[in-house]
């Protein structure tokens, strides 16, 4: 067996990266191209979207002290109600196109607070709304027109 000390592991790694550094001026194409997908694809495409609200509707029933034993459709149950839904094609589509205004965008709102994301019990609105709903506090806020 062969004995490798921490010095030569440790210049090992720094030729890698110089390796890589020397690829990336050589190739700066294949480099963007592999950066080319995003993390946060939900904000470009309606059915990762309608995941993603699925996601953080399951870690708030998970974590969140006052959701927790809490009912919550089935993510196929889900997308396919609101695949169906207009208001939430309408309202990610003015999202999108206003270049994603955190007050645009769409959110999923229990109407009853005593019960869970149930398909019955769950509606579409702008994150505005919502959080207005919440404080019960209704201000104008600098948009050109409210949705």
């Amino acid at each position: 067996m062969k004995f490798v000390s921490r010095l030569s592991v440790k210049k090992h790694k720094v030729k890698i990266r110089e390796l890589r550094r020397a690829y990336r001026k050589l190739h700066p194409e294949m480099y963007k191209l592999r950066k080319k997908i995003p993390s946060d694809l939900y904000k470009f495409r309606l059915d990762s979207f309608i995941r993603h609200l699925h996601k953080k509707m399951r870690f708030r029933i998970k974590h969140h002290h006052s959701y927790i034993g809490k009912e919550i459709c089935l993510l196929p149950d889900f997308v396919f109600c609101m695949n169906n839904n207009k208001r939430l094609k309408l309202l990610f589509e003015l999202w999108k196109e206003s270049g994603h205004n955190k007050f645009l965008r769409p959110t999923i709102d229990r109407i009853d607070n005593n019960v869970g994301y149930r398909l019955d019990n769950i509606q579409v609105l702008t994150f505005y709304k919502n959080a207005c709903k919440q404080t019960r506090n209704f201000v104008s806020i600098p948009l050109k027109e409210k949705y």
